[in-house]
């Protein structure tokens, strides 16, 4: 194809298409019901592609169609919306009597004129990452800018393996308010990275990185480990603060993580009551059943457990009483049009009720003003964090918070934070 379009001056598109979340298919039904899927998506993609188009399956869940494209790549991007609704439509593989399957792709793709076959492939699967990236179930369209990111994630992650055994990460820590009173109750420890020709690197850039290499499991043993150690000395010094740690999903997969939990608890002597482990709704529903088991373990040594981020996901009532959970985070998306939206206020002050219903501990996230602090108190929200109260400190900082007494106005806790 390549050969002839240099003679038709045409451009050869590859769209590369892969299923989301296939192993879970595997992982629920078996490989002979995903090995039957498999042969249902390729029949479908068959019934698509034109005449003179090329249709093959690489391995695993992974698909390549090249055809003729034209000069604006319309031709490419109506098979790509096409193959997309074809996959959203129920399955019903042999060998299970179940509900239909329903499953979603992602296609990356790639065009050229002048590119070798390897080029082409190379840079539609670029595009395919860059498509689960942004969420699955969705095509993108290979630019040149996507090569330049995965060269600068590449040496990111290498540095990031460098830096676990050279001490660059450490400890960060954003105070928790009890609201009724401004006083300061805990800390959440948050990792930071402090690369030596970089400077400190954004979670948001290396975090992900950590989560897809698996290293998180070996630093979230660490974090677990300082910020235990952290809080102990912090209450054998007379600073009753306790700690929250966020746990991946990685980690909740790990069937080490109650001894790791257990361990640092141990060689801290912290009070487990003082420990609280934060899950995000979206990990808390990816694999309910397991993670269920893996937090009653976890809540049986004493410590506590958190949903963070509550009100983003689809975590529904139903779960939310048969998680063992301590405290309900509301996401700051919410907290902040609480001042200014009336929907918003309804929909906080619904979150807030739902939460003491079960008993637990409701926590705003970002709180920035006094008027989202004076909003959040008259629903009987009872604790939050945000700026208004402190950016993340170093130890440093947050004992020279801790040394003052404590504001009577919001006003005065954030002139003392900053």
């Amino acid at each position: 194809m390549l050969s002839r379009t240099k003679r038709t001056r045409t451009r050869v598109a590859a769209l590369f298409v892969d299923l989301d979340d296939f192993k879970d298919v595997n992982s629920a039904f078996g490989h002979g019901v995903g090995d039957n899927l498999l042969i249902a998506v390729g029949t479908r993609l068959s019934e698509i592609v034109r005449e003179g188009d090329t249709l093959g399956r690489l391995g695993s869940d992974e698909f390549v169609i090249l055809t003729e494209d034209d000069e604006s790549g319309s031709k490419s991007q109506l098979i790509a919306k096409q193959i997309l609704e074809a996959l959203r439509k129920p399955f019903q593989p042999a060998q299970t009597h179940d509900a239909p399957l329903r499953i979603t792709g992602s296609i990356g793709i790639a065009r050229g004129s002048g590119l070798s076959a390897e080029e082409l492939i190379r840079d539609a699967d670029l595009a395919l990452y860059r498509a689960k990236a942004m969420g699955k179930n969705r095509f993108t369209v290979f630019q040149t800018e996507m090569y330049s990111a995965v060269k600068r994630r590449l040496a990111l992650e290498m540095d990031l393996r460098e830096s676990v055994t050279t001490e660059q990460f450490f400890l960060m820590y954003q105070p928790m308010v009890e609201l009724a009173s401004l006083r300061v109750t805990g800390v959440e420890a948050l990792l930071r990275w402090r690369h030596p020709i970089r400077g400190v690197v954004s979670p948001t850039e290396f975090i992900p990185v950590l989560e897809e290499s698996g290293a998180i499991v070996d630093i979230g043993r660490w974090v677990l480990q300082e910020a235990c150690v952290q809080a102990a000395e912090w209450q054998q010094r007379g600073m009753p603060l306790s700690v929250s740690v966020n746990l991946s999903a990685r980690q909740l997969d790990s069937d080490e993580l109650v001894d790791v939990v257990h361990d640092a608890l141990r060689s801290s002597s912290l009070r487990p009551r003082s420990l609280t482990l934060e899950i995000t709704e979206t990990t808390l529903m990816r694999n309910t059943e397991t993670t269920t088991d893996c937090l009653r373990r976890l809540h049986a040594l004493g410590v506590r457990i958190a949903i963070d981020d509550f009100g983003t996901g689809y975590c529904s009532f139903g779960y939310l009483q048969a998680f063992p959970l301590d405290i309900l985070k509301i996401d700051r998306s919410f907290v902040c049009g609480v001042s200014k939206s009336e929907d918003a206020r309804t929909l906080v002050r619904t979150l807030v009720r739902l939460g003491t219903e079960l008993g637990l501990v409701t926590l705003a996230e970002g709180i920035e003003n006094e008027a989202q602090l004076e909003e959040l108190r008259a629903d009987g929200c009872q604790a939050g964090q945000g700026f208004l109260f402190a950016k993340p400190l170093d130890l440093v900082e947050l004992e020279e918070l801790m040394a003052v007494p404590f504001a009577t106005s919001a006003r005065l806790q954030l002139a003392r934070a900053v």
